[in-house]
């Protein structure tokens, strides 16, 4: 074999084609790691690859930095690797502050080579400490650009142990390699990015109660967000088959979903469906789902995706006033009237069923009828007064005589509440037919016509046979006194003064029969007779002189208790009392009338009682038959033979026009005692004695 020997110029091309072929497979290799490796990934893969570069191109080190933000005030160390020890590098650094003469280079998108610190002249010699203190000999910065868009970071790399010469080709490479970093950290950036908008958008939509999904086409599995299984009652998870969701769906809403899919994917228009879902614990909840489709680059359908929000809340809520607007609905159309709702400018705005039927208008009729429809005359005039109360104090209404749709006029009592919808003032109110009740008052004024005629005719058959009944004592002393003038007139001993003595009884019995007749009149009259304070002892003892006079106590015992009243009065008419003492009276002696004169008594007395006084009769007579003691003071009621039953009504009458009552009762042993009270009052100067 015979040696032959490389030509120098020979050997350094080959040393470079080997060189040039090593960085290529190693930049292919980086290219195939990048190029598909999960954003999660890339950190640790760069960590992983920077020894192997820097063995490849004999470095020192190399590190990568990141601008924190865009004014470039921080630059943050995400990888860095070295060959030899030296100072720590800090994680962030100001670069404004240790590499400002670098800093205004990397952010205007040059490259800085620096094979000796010496090239450092003028204001680059500002970052010369820096580079002292890292013990850095020589350094390559190429700034981090993606898509020619502006730098986000710097990548150095770096000789610590002695100075070298960086050439052209060797440069190159340093940038396609910074390429491949850049590309792959704006990838994690831009991933990052991605995740922390997707976990905005997951906490906003669990915040208010919504999950995401997305189904692509052809697929038979969403995917979605953990809470939208937990909406239908799954454990968590990333996805469910489809098939198994609408299982989940209530069986009267699948076909519904099941179309709402179909659609979505057929249809760029947002489809949205209200659903019931069935847990397995049997209880129902309702879900409310939107979703849109999504197209490829060719405008074929790719997916639908939208979200999914538990309402059962809100629906049950919405079935609630579902049912409250139901029943009012039915209570508002039962009401046996008109309701109403009219807009301040005189529109019906809303009204019940009823409505339609009284008034005979249509609905159709009823939208928007002016509230003048229903009156006229007088009635309009009415209703545009109590529509302004309505507006300004809060209510009104009253009665009106409406005009319905066949011209029919009927009443009605109309009310009206001012009331706020949507901001604006209305009136609401109801109507209710008085046709029946307007008749009804017709029916009773005419019956009570009727019945104050009967009444009036009553009272003068009562009134007549009152002053038969009152005058027949009057009359007959009349008569007796005439009789026996009329005897002395025809005797032989007849003195002019006899005469006038009788003419002046018969003058007295004419006057009192004229009292009495005037003290009915003003009885029957309902009017106030002459009242007076009169002292009861004087009173009974009037009473008994007349009755005297009148014989009417001929043959009985009379006993009075009157000494000890003292000087009680009452408040009445003289006359109307003494005739109702006197009725009492004359009723005592004609129950005594059958009564042997031994045995024959009456008794007259008063006693006060509590503010009253008590005027009372008793007799020693039969007494009064238990079966009329309650009615002997009503009209025409008599337990005598040969009585009118007038006496007791008549004085009843009188006892409660001075605001008293009338009582009778049995006394044991027999006769009855027959009396009246009266309120007593405080005698006063003037008091009527006799």
């Amino acid at each position: 074999m015979i040696g032959t020997t490389m030509h120098p110029e020979t050997a350094s091309l080959r040393l470079e084609l080997e060189a040039c072929l090593e960085f290529e497979t190693l930049l292919a290799d980086l290219s195939a790691k990048f190029i598909n490796l999960p954003a999660e990934r890339i950190d640790q893969e760069i960590c992983d690859v920077l020894p192997k570069v820097c063995e490849a191109l004999g470095l020192d080190g190399i590190a990568l930095w990141e601008s924190e933000d865009r004014s470039w005030e921080s630059l943050v160390l995400w990888h860095i690797y070295r060959t030899v020890e030296g100072p720590p590098v800090p994680s962030r650094l100001s670069a404004a502050e240790h590499f400002p003469w670098s800093l205004g280079e990397v952010k205007a998108g040059r490259t800085i080579v620096l094979s000796s610190m010496a090239q450092l002249q003028g204001d680059a010699t500002t970052d010369l400490p820096a580079y002292r203190h890292f013990e850095i000999k020589s350094v390559v910065d190429i700034p981090l650009v993606a898509d020619r868009g502006a730098p986000f970071g710097v990548i150095s790399f770096l000789r610590i142990r002695e100075e070298r010469i960086w050439p052209d080709r060797l440069v190159k490479q340093f940038r396609l390699l910074a390429q491949i970093f850049a590309h792959a950290l704006l990838r994690k950036r831009a991933d990052f990015v991605l995740r922390q908008s997707e976990e905005r958008v997951v906490l906003a939509m669990e915040a208010a109660d919504t999950g995401l999904w997305t189904l692509k086409a052809g697929d038979t599995r969403f995917w979605c967000t953990p809470n939208v299984l937990s909406m239908a009652g799954l454990p968590p998870g990333d996805g469910i088959e489809v098939a198994r969701f609408l299982g989940l769906v209530h069986p009267e809403d699948r076909s519904l979903v099941h179309d709402t899919i179909n659609r979505a994917l057929e249809s760029g228009q947002m489809q949205s469906v209200e659903y019931r879902v069935v847990h397995s614990s049997g209880q129902t909840r309702w879900l409310a789902s939107r979703g849109r489709r999504r197209v490829d680059r060719d405008g074929h359908t790719h997916s639908i995706a939208g979200t999914t929000m538990d309402i059962t809340k809100r629906k049950l809520v919405a079935l609630e006033l579902e049912k409250e607007k139901a029943l009012t609905e039915a209570v508002f159309d039962s009401v046996p009237g008109l309701i109403y709702l009219w807009s301040p400018e005189g529109k019906l705005v809303r009204w019940n069923r009823q409505h339609e039927e009284i008034t005979g208008y249509t609905a159709e009729e009823l939208k928007g009828l002016r509230v003048e429809t229903y009156f006229q005359g007088e009635n309009l005039v009415r209703m545009r007064r109590e529509w302004e109360r309505v507006f300004t104090e809060g209510r009104g209404g009253g009665e009106f005589d409406c005009t319905m749709k066949d011209g029919r006029t009927v009443p009605f009592v109309l009310t009206g509440v001012r009331v706020e919808v949507d901001g604006k003032p209305h009136l609401v109110g109801m109507g209710l037919d008085i046709s029946d009740r307007r008749a009804a008052e017709a029916h009773l004024t005419d019956m009570a016509q009727q019945l104050q005629r009967v009444t009036r005719a009553a009272a003068l058959g009562e009134l007549s046979g009152a002053i038969a009944h009152e005058l027949r004592q009057p009359l007959a002393g009349i008569l007796s006194t005439a009789q026996a003038g009329e005897l002395m007139i025809k005797g032989d001993s007849c003195k002019c003064s006899e005469i006038a003595v009788l003419l002046g009884e018969i003058v007295a019995d004419t006057k009192r029969a004229d009292s009495v007749i005037r003290g009915l009149q003003d009885l029957y009259r309902k009017q106030d007779a002459s009242f007076e304070t009169l002292e009861v002892g004087a009173l009974l003892r009037d009473a008994l002189r007349e009755a005297e006079k009148d014989e009417l106590l001929t043959g009985a015992a009379v006993h009075t208790h009157v000494d000890s009243l003292g000087n009680v009065a009452v408040r009445g008419s003289r006359i109307q009392l003494l005739q109702v003492i006197a009725n009492l009276l004359r009723n005592a002696a004609h129950a005594t009338a059958g009564v042997a004169d031994i045995a024959r008594r009456i008794e007259i007395g008063a006693e006060t009682n509590d503010g009253t006084v008590r005027i009372w009769v008793k007799d020693s007579g039969p007494g009064i038959d238990p079966t009329k003691i309650d009615s002997i003071f009503q009209p025409l009621v008599t337990w005598r033979s040969g009585g009118m039953g007038l006496g007791l009504a008549i004085s009843r009458k009188i006892v409660e026009a001075h605001g008293g009552t009338a009582w009778a009762q049995n006394i044991p042993g027999g006769g009855a005692c027959v009396g009246f009270s009266l309120p007593m009052v405080p005698q006063a100067e003037g008091l009527k004695r006799a």
